[in-house]
């Protein structure tokens, strides 16, 4: 069976706009992403109590929430609550993790699954490609949305 999805292209566009003292200091940027043929855009719930839930995996092959290593083009985690925060957990299953706090009605926005952590304050040695992306609520459950682009 041949596929019928053509794929495209992805467009973002990112606007900031205020004015101080008379003078609009805002900008708008806007990038695109060719060959577009696999998109994933949904709203879950991350708990506060438990374990972190894994929003996102990496692999070499496509599932239920896996993604394969190397095609992601652009990923945005959006907290939908208006008081409380998520963490998100970016996850290199052989050493490298990192987490981002996500308050309030923010967003995170990431173009690839590359990773480099450290805690003990060396020297950026190279990146290696996240296993999974986790999330969890600090304070009450929240809602996450979460889109996924991919060639």
């Amino acid at each position: 069976m041949a596929s019928t999805i053509t794929a495209a292209t992805l467009t973002i566009t990112h606007t900031e706009s205020i004015t101080l003292n008379g003078i609009e200091r805002g900008t708008t940027n806007v990038n695109t992403f060719a060959s577009i043929n696999e998109v994933d855009h949904r709203i879950l719930s991350v708990l506060h109590t438990g374990s972190a839930i894994d929003v996102v995996n990496f692999g070499s092959a496509v599932s239920a929430g896996t993604y394969i290593a190397g095609d992601v083009r652009y990923m945005r985690f959006t907290n939908k609550d208006d008081a409380n925060f998520i963490k998100l957990g970016m996850m290199d299953t052989g050493g490298d993790t990192a987490y981002l706090k996500i308050g309030p009605k923010e967003s995170l926005i990431l173009h690839h699954d590359d990773i480099e952590a450290f805690t003990n304050g060396s020297a950026f040695s190279g990146f290696s490609q996240m296993d999974k992306i986790t999330a969890h609520a600090d304070t009450a459950t929240c809602d996450l949305e979460v889109f996924v682009a991919c060639v």
